[in-house]
């Protein structure tokens, strides 16, 4: 998928045709003061040595859905994720600068663990509920995955790179261990653990694995949705609109929780938010 307008960025064909060329030597001298200072040469130059190797993906409602909350839904539906379909993937590179970690701004909004300001080249128009996943990245994640009743598959929250533990209960005081290549395989396509012995957790019955995977990102905020503005043309004559690019924030995705199931805090007069540590979303 190459992104054609005005010449573009290109993901697949010339490796080095990046971005669109600057248009910052052909400003309109009447509009100095509403000039958005930023050379693309540069950025798109930042982007690329300085980016991470990801894949984007756009975001679109599972058309399974109960009702018009995403997490209406189906936790072990084999369709989608957390309620979002994802289509058009492209690899390319996006820089990213993580925030604070640190609750901050009470009285305004705030920045949770996880997340990250996410900006890619100018002609990638992100939206909400985007992924990105950081392709060359690993990262170790916790679960809890319920064997499937009437299949040798089940499906873990994000598809693992490898499998570093698994177990569950076998009786009062009792485990037992199951072991990748020997009790299980991993599907590389799907990312769902595939049974090859009856050495496996009952159906029905929830296990607890750890495995590596590549992170991913959701975006949740579009501070600038839209960021463009006229240069003149080459022939100086008449005007072109020039995107420029868009910063989003992310949240890694399993850090992302249900805000609905805060606690009332319309009576906290110094902080209106709770503490972190509480109760989180528990998603497929």
């Amino acid at each position: 998928m190459a992104v054609k307008q005005l010449g573009g960025v290109r993901v697949d064909g010339d490796p080095n045709q990046i971005a669109q060329p600057s248009p910052s030597p052909n400003v309109r001298g009447d509009q100095d003061g509403f000039n958005v200072p930023l050379d693309r040469d540069l950025f798109t130059k930042l982007i690329k040595s300085h980016g991470y190797d990801v894949t984007w993906e756009k975001a679109t409602f599972c058309p399974f859905l109960k009702g018009t909350d995403p997490k209406a839904h189906d936790l072990n539906c084999t369709q989608c994720h957390n309620g979002f379909m994802y289509y058009g993937l492209v690899p390319t590179r996006m820089h990213l600068a993580p925030l604070n970690v640190q609750q901050q701004f009470f009285a305004y909004g705030r920045f949770d663990s996880g997340k990250a300001q996410i900006t890619a080249y100018p002609e990638f128009k992100m939206s909400f509920f985007d992924r990105i996943t950081l392709t060359k990245a690993r990262a170790r994640h916790s679960d809890r995955v319920m064997r499937q009743r009437g299949t040798n598959r089940d499906r873990p929250k994000f598809n693992p790179i490898s499998v570093d533990d698994l177990r569950w209960a076998t009786g009062d005081k009792t485990i037992g261990i199951a072991v990748q290549n020997t009790d299980f395989t991993l599907d590389a396509v799907t990312g769902e653990i595939v049974w090859l012995t009856n050495n496996r957790p009952n159906a029905d019955q929830l296990y607890s694995i750890v495995y590596y995977f590549h992170p991913q990102y959701i975006v949740l905020d579009v501070p600038h949705h839209i960021r463009d503005q006229p240069i003149l043309g080459a022939d100086t004559s008449t005007d072109q609109q020039w995107e420029f690019p868009v910063q989003v924030v992310a949240q890694i995705d399993q850090f992302i929780r249900d805000e609905r199931l805060d606690p009332s805090n319309e009576g906290a007069a110094v902080n209106p938010f709770p503490a972190q540590g509480q109760t989180r979303w528990q998603g497929s």
